[in-house]
């Protein structure tokens, strides 16, 4: 199985254009709200305002502002890649499951290439990896990738395994380039998905070694164990995505705020078209009606 089309995202430079010469490259979801991308191709459109259209709803394109206060980028500090942030998951969308292990030789034969070449969803290009190219930090596969395919997600089965970055200009050279998970997870990528698990806690027995410590008069040792039972707590996973769904379902309720005021404003706006153009009808057929009235006078027999 390839990765999850769900998962899949395009950005482009338009937010209603979908002609090729408009289309920026490839992402996919690996987070809520975080889209795993390459760097280079935002740092062409630096000046620019970048649109992300999720596979899962392409009518819904949502703006990448990048200002001082609100990049919504973050770059690795040494390889072609970065996290780009959303305000909400998109409706029906989803984040790819992830492969951690980078060891090429434990790929299964189900590797493939999943994004958009030229703005067009593709079919999985099915895909080779076949050494490390440990001076330039990066994965060699077979075939070249399609010009255009950067950002598009390498899938180990339905997981995924790496992106695909840059390929090989020289034409006698039919290899392209992944950066795999593993190399981005250190120092990095781990940070912003917050993907540690929480440790496994037999709560009694803490509790009872925190009252040890308190009789001992161990406070600083009671306030570390504690601490770490507060955090067992809410990296449990039921925590952990009850508070992913609360921070997505409050930005689509700003999000649709911000709907519901254009709609009024529109609404308000055709109002005072309507109330405009009925005072213009209602002056034309007044003045109307003073025209017939004294066409008729006139025709009236006796009249000067």
């Amino acid at each position: 199985m390839p990765l999850p089309n769900d998962s899949l995202v395009s950005f482009w430079r338009s937010e209603f254009d979908s002609s090729p010469g408009c289309f920026v490259c490839s992402g996919v979801f690996v987070g809520d709200g975080l889209i795993l991308t390459v760097k280079h191709a935002f740092e062409d459109a630096a000046n620019g305002v970048l649109w992300a259209r999720p596979h899962s709803n392409a009518t819904q394109a949502m703006p990448l502002r990048q200002s001082p206060h609100t990049d919504p980028l973050l770059k690795h500090p040494e390889l072609d890649a970065a996290l780009v942030r959303v305000e909400a998951m998109p409706l029906h969308a989803r984040a790819a499951t992830i492969d951690f292990g980078g060891n090429m030789n434990a790929l299964g034969p189900d590797v493939t290439l999943n994004g958009y070449f030229r703005g067009h969803h593709e079919r999985p290009l099915p895909l080779r990896v076949v050494q490390f190219d440990a001076a330039l930090r990066h994965h060699e596969t077979e075939p070249k990738h399609p010009e255009g395919y950067s950002g598009a997600g390498v899938a180990n089965g339905d997981r995924l395994w790496g992106i695909s970055y840059a390929h090989y200009t020289d034409g006698n050279v039919a290899r392209g380039c992944v950066l795999s998970i593993d190399q981005l997870m250190a120092g990095w990528l781990e940070a912003h998905l917050r993907s540690r698990e929480a440790p496994s806690y037999d709560i009694p027995a803490r509790e009872e070694e925190i009252r040890q410590l308190i009789g001992q008069a161990d406070v600083e040792g009671a306030r570390r164990r504690l601490m770490d039972l507060i955090d067992s707590f809410l990296h449990e996973p039921g925590m952990k995505e009850a508070k992913i769904r609360v921070t997505s379902l409050s930005a689509r309720q700003r999000l649709l705020n911000q709907q519901i005021d254009a709609l009024r404003d529109a609404r308000d706006r055709l109002e005072a078209t309507m109330r405009f153009t009925m005072e213009i009808v209602d002056g034309l057929l007044a003045l109307l009606n003073e025209v017939v009235e004294s066409l008729s006078r006139r025709l009236q027999p006796g009249a000067a």
